[in-house]
């Protein structure tokens, strides 16, 4: 699936950009493809590819200090997976949270290096700023896992036909979302239960959250109770938690990535 169109003659100088990056000055990393046995690159995921009203758990923004720790405690206690779609700028500062985050066996994607929107930043700063904001955080991840990302959510839902090209040519899938992320907004569980509850599509749930915020994190299990109980609420979900890769392809597990991905 490919968002947008336009920006051709910007698009065309991303693929040059991207013939003249595809090294780092450090060191080399295996192809994305060679790492992304799911989707092909470039492809957007609004939902996931199936009926089973699976819901997928994001967080963005992270990592924070006490927060992400605090999450990752309560996914370890449940047994439940998320992705995270960390900022560069905060991986650096607290790269121990990233590694639990890989180490707890959750996924970890790339949400840019400081947070930026990609549209106006491409139109403002140029495709050097796009691709620093991209291959930064990319390369930053590596080193502090060994493990290239191969999601990207853009921060905003802000992307074009020549980012999306790009972040292609660089391997990735980008996950945008189907559910939630107003989180920052109502900072009530309370308050956000409703809307997020009712607003839940059928075909899988990508829901997106923030793990900056200590309301999300202390709120979570009971949106989770809500997702998954079968009454007690207004309108009782009985769903399942299910992992990014179960949603973008069914029947693949983690395991056939992880056991790939340590070769590398």
């Amino acid at each position: 699936m490919r968002l947008f169109s336009g920006f051709a003659q910007t698009a065309g100088l991303l693929s040059l950009a991207v013939a003249v990056r595809c090294s780092f000055e450090g060191h080399q990393h295996p192809l994305q493809q060679d790492v992304n046995p799911f989707t092909p690159p470039g492809t957007v995921v609004w939902a996931c590819n199936s009926l089973d009203r699976g819901i997928v758990l994001t967080f963005d923004d992270g990592p924070s200090p006490g927060n992400t720790e605090n999450l990752l405690d309560y996914l370890s206690k449940t047994g439940l997976k998320a992705t995270f779609f960390v900022v560069g700028a905060n991986a650096q500062r607290y790269p121990d949270v990233v590694r639990r985050i890989v180490n707890d066996g959750h996924l970890l994607g790339s949400h840019t290096w400081s947070h930026a929107n990609l549209t106006d930043l491409v139109q403002t700063k140029g495709i050097d700023a796009l691709a620093s904001e991209i291959d930064r955080n990319e390369e930053l991840l590596f080193g502090i896992t060994q493990q290239r990302p191969w999601l990207f959510r853009p921060p905003y839902g802000a992307i074009n036909e020549a980012i999306r090209k790009y972040l292609e040519d660089r391997g990735y899938t980008i996950v945008m979302w189907n559910a939630g992320c107003f989180d920052w907004y109502y900072q009530n569980v309370t308050q956000e239960l409703v809307p997020l509850i009712n607003g839940l599509p059928d075909a899988g749930a990508i829901v997106c959250m923030h793990d900056l915020y200590e309301s999300t994190v202390g709120g979570l299990p009971v949106l989770v109770d809500a997702f998954t109980g079968t009454e007690g609420y207004i309108n009782p979900q009985g769903r399942r938690i299910i992992t990014m890769e179960e949603c973008i392809n069914p029947g693949r597990s983690a395991h056939s990535r992880n056991s790939q991905r340590s070769e590398l």
